[in-house]
Order: structure tokens, then C-alpha cells, then sequence
């Protein structure tokens, strides 16, 4: 548990530690959708409780972005009210498509794939269930004029692929996916040299 507090707290603190660069900030973000997974009945509403995410620009010209989503709200819903640890965790690369100008303001269309890894575990029950989430963000950021904060509005599709020990001597695992709309909010740092 400690080793995993340790990395979180290296993520929130890389984007103050690196050196300024237009689109590296840190943020949050909830969603709303539909999600279905096999076993278990029909399709259902799915709402993301909000996540922490971690915005680091890869490139000076201001086209290519990595964002980490850590479910930060959930895995402590989990432990307070389930007795269970739940940890998810998604990296998305995101190609800025345009900087598009509107007077001082921006609207930049995102897209890019999603990779993301979960794990929920209920020592009681001795159940273990790592799994692989795989997906895409797809949508636009409005950019303020002094390039300090963005808004995201995007739809994120996944599948879901879970399992693992569910007992002594189970094993269980499932099979889902759906779509989400995310809202989004981002503080990014201003460039060195001052804002563009």
C-alpha cells in the first residue's frame, strides 16, 4: 500500500517538479454513460466518480499530451464503505489535432487510445481480480485565453476484461464495456518565457 501511495504522490508532484511546458497541468474529471459486461444482466448507467488527472505536454510544438486518470474517489469510496481495495488506474496519449482559434480562445479536437489497469481485492473473501482496460478519449478542449485552463468535454469507449482468484479453490472473470461522456477541467502550468 505504501509503494502505491508513493507513486501517486510522484505523479501529482511531476508536474510541478518539471520544467514549464504549455499543455503539463493536473486536473479533474467525472463521467457519465453505459456500460454491460457478461456475466450480469443487460446494459447499465454507468457514473465515474471523479478522478484525478495528470496532463504532461510531450512536445514544444503542442500536439502531442499524456494524461494518467487515477480514480482517486472510488478507491477510497471502496475501502471507506465496501472494505475492499479498488485501484484503476488509465494512461491516455492524446494528438492535439488543431489549435483552433476563436479570437483569444481555443478549441483543440482530441483523440488518442486509452490503456488502463484495475484492481479490486477483498481480503475477507480472499479475492483478487486484476484486469486490463482498454479504450480511447474522443472530443474537444476549450483553452482559455491565458492558456491556464481547459475545459474537456469527450466520449470515451472501453472494454473491460476481468478475473482472478474469487475464493478458495474459484476463479472468476468477466467480460464488459460501454461508453462514457467525460467532463473535464485542467489547470496547466504557464510556459517558460510566459504565456504564449
Amino acid at each position: 500500500m505504501s509503494r502505491t501511495l508513493s507513486l501517486l504522490l510522484l505523479l501529482v508532484l511531476l508536474p510541478a517538479s518539471a520544467p514549464a511546458r504549455e499543455n503539463t497541468g493536473a486536473g479533474a474529471s467525472l463521467g457519465l454513460g453505459f456500460a454491460a459486461s457478461d456475466p450480469a444482466p443487460g446494459p447499465a448507467f454507468l457514473f465515474d466518480l471523479p478522478s484525478l488527472e495528470i496532463a504532461i505536454g510531450l512536445d514544444d510544438a503542442a500536439r502531442w499530451q499524456l494524461r494518467t486518470r487515477w480514480h482517486a474517489v472510488k478507491t477510497v469510496w471502496a475501502a471507506a464503505l465496501e472494505k475492499q481495495f479498488e485501484l484503476q488506474v488509465d494512461v491516455t496519449a492524446l494528438a492535439l489535432l488543431c489549435q483552433c482559434p476563436m479570437g483569444q480562445h481555443v478549441i483543440r479536437p482530441i483523440a488518442g487510445p486509452t490503456l488502463g489497469f484495475l484492481i479490486q481485492a477483498i481480503p475477507e473473501a480472499e479475492t483478487v481480480q486484476p484486469g486490463l482496460h482498454v479504450g480511447g478519449r474522443f472530443g474537444a478542449e476549450y483553452v482559455g485565453p491565458q492558456r491556464r485552463i481547459g475545459v474537456t468535454l469527450a466520449a470515451e469507449p472501453y472494454l473491460l476484461y476481468q478475473g482472478g482468484p474469487a475464493g478458495p479453490g474459484r476463479t472468476n472473470s468477466r467480460l464488459g464495456g460501454g461508453v462514457q461522456v467525460v467532463i473535464g477541467i485542467t489547470g496547466y502550468q504557464a510556459p517558460d518565457g510566459g504565456t504564449p
